[in-house]
């Protein structure tokens, strides 16, 4: 181990430099993974990610704590992206991409193909952009492909590729570094780091200005919407977004355009939104909940609005969930439950499960609290056992 403290010294002072304690000798901790590490830990907020070979994914707290750890049936590739929630994403060499909740949940595999060369990059609303050579892959948070180009453009900044093993410190001043014991060690520099943003991308859909999309009748608006369904399912959106977004939210619930709103037949809002759910932003949660509130609104409009928030499942502040649970207590805790209320309740259960599901540790209470509500047994069985099933996935 002196060979490898040395290293530590030489790449406090040549890299960093920053003032060694007296007692460097002595790491903070050690912690056994079981193989040797393949790519430099990753640092997010107060936890550190490692990959090891065989297939080995270990998160350990700043103290040593192990979070959660996963075995993969082949090799990693040597890098891990993290989102500002603190989701993991990563690659095998069967070229499947792989994302985990903060909690060590696999939320979905996506089969790329061919083996990505670098880390993917991250979006401000979470999506994943894959980029080799002067191409350009998009995938919603959920996984799905939104776009897959060719753009002379697209570049790949070469010097950032760094594969070795080398140390990393988070905000707190650890340092982690893996040694060739197998052992993943954690030193303290002395030296608090200032806190950065953890995305590598800016993605904003500017939902604040929105275009005026105006429609001669029902048919132009059918005939747009297959036009959406169709680019978002075989993933050719790409620029479009903003403008299919516009469109999707107009129909949806806030048109204002020279066709009367109220004459918008209910399955086009219904289809509107499930497609804007099927573009998996987070920024389109704030305008799902709008609908969810609005009691003018047909049930079967806000029943798929609660679908949309379950169907993006990345809550991340809560707004979803904080919407749910004020419209199950002003229809259940201040009775002003209905019989036509039945399926917003359904949906609005089914999707605080998805959001858990997503979300983990984060939302569990609240969760908890709006499922055992709507196991009320006064509410019509059809609430209950949707409730029963949620509750059942989260034990």
């Amino acid at each position: 181990m002196k060979r490898y403290f040395s290293l530590f010294l030489l790449y406090l002072f040549s890299v960093h430099l920053v003032p060694v304690p007296a007692q460097t000798t002595e790491p903070l901790w050690r912690a056994a993974t079981g193989g040797l590490l393949v790519a430099s830990p990753f640092v997010y907020e107060d936890t550190v990610a490692v990959i090891r070979e065989k297939g080995g994914l270990y998160v350990f707290n700043d103290k040593g704590r192990l979070l959660w750890s996963y075995k993969n049936d082949c090799d990693f590739l040597p890098f891990l992206t993290c989102n500002n929630e603190g989701f993991l994403i990563t690659a095998d060499t069967k070229a499947a991409l792989k994302l985990f909740n903060p909690n060590g949940r696999l939320l979905w595999t996506v089969h790329l193909g061919t083996l990505p060369t670098r880390p993917v990059d991250i979006g401000y609303d979470s999506r994943i952009f894959i980029r080799e050579n002067n191409e350009e892959l998009c995938l919603n948070p959920q996984g799905k492909k939104l776009w897959h180009i060719k753009d002379d453009t697209i570049t790949t900044q070469e010097e950032n590729r760094n594969y070795t093993v080398r140390p990393v410190i988070n905000d707190n001043g650890i340092m982690f570094v893996g040694g060739d014991d197998w052992l993943l060690y954690a030193y303290d520099t002395g030296r608090k780091n200032s806190p950065k943003k953890k995305t590598t991308l800016t993605y904003n859909l500017g939902l604040n200005n929105l275009e005026r999309t105006p429609f001669v009748d029902t048919n132009a608006m059918r005939i747009k919407l297959e036009e959406i369904s169709k680019s978002i399912s075989a993933g050719t959106v790409y620029k479009k977004e903003h403008g299919y977004a516009s469109t999707l939210m107009n129909i949806a619930g806030i048109y204002t355009g020279a066709y009367p709103y109220n004459s918008i037949p209910i399955i086009f809002r219904v289809d509107a939104i499930s497609l804007l759910a099927s573009l998996g932003s987070p920024e389109y949660i704030p305008f799902f909940c709008s609908l969810l509130e609005n009691k003018t609104l047909h049930t079967s409009v806000r029943a798929a609005a609660a679908e949309a928030i379950g169907i993006i499942g990345l809550d991340r502040y809560k707004e979803g969930i904080n919407t749910m649970a004020e419209i199950v207590d002003n229809l259940i805790t201040k009775r002003q439950f209905q019989l036509n209320n039945t399926n917003i309740l359904v949906a609005i259960a089914k999707a605080a499960g998805n959001i858990n599901h997503w979300m983990g540790a984060r939302v569990s209470k609240e969760v908890a609290a709006i499922l055992a509500a709507l196991s009320n047994p006064n509410l019509p069985t059809t609430v209950r056992s949707a409730a029963a099933e949620e509750i059942e996935k989260m034990l």
